[in-house]
């Protein structure tokens, strides 16, 4: 089996260390916005405590969301087995989960510009070559 890794494969395997990476562009930008509002209301004199504790709680658990939705969506590794090939993402890695294995003539995998484009099952996942270290030997095995 031939195991190739992008250059986005996370260092650490531990799930709440890795998922507040992906969340912490999100809570950068959430929670400037909720300082916004908190200020708006405090120059009108109005009460911010709820406003604060309930906007806190939004602004983690829609990070964390959208974390896990990126984390699902960026490709780390792909593997080939026999005549097969697998993808995980991020979120398969860091939580264990099983991967499916597709035949390679499914993945209907067309080279361009640096960039592969594989439509295999319900999705279509482009790769850029300067993501994966082993561009050359990913090519040779789609072919």
């Amino acid at each position: 089996m031939n195991v190739f890794k992008s250059r986005y494969l996370p260092k650490r395997k531990n799930k709440f260390v890795v998922l507040q990476e992906y969340a912490s562009q999100n809570y950068f930008l959430l929670f400037t916005l909720f300082m916004l509002v908190l200020f708006y209301r405090l120059v009108y004199h109005m009460p911010i405590l709820w406003t604060g504790v309930i906007g806190i709680a939004l602004l983690i658990i829609i990070s964390n969301f959208i974390a896990i939705v990126n984390m699902k969506r960026k490709p780390v590794m792909i593997g080939f087995e026999g005549p097969s090939f697998f993808i995980m993402s991020v979120h398969d890695l860091v939580f264990n989960r099983d991967v499916e294995t597709f035949p390679i003539p499914y993945a209907n995998a067309r080279f361009k510009n640096g960039q592969l484009t594989i439509t295999y099952f319900d999705k279509i996942l482009e790769l850029k070559q300067e993501d994966w270290p082993d561009w050359e030997h990913i090519k040779i095995n789609f072919m």
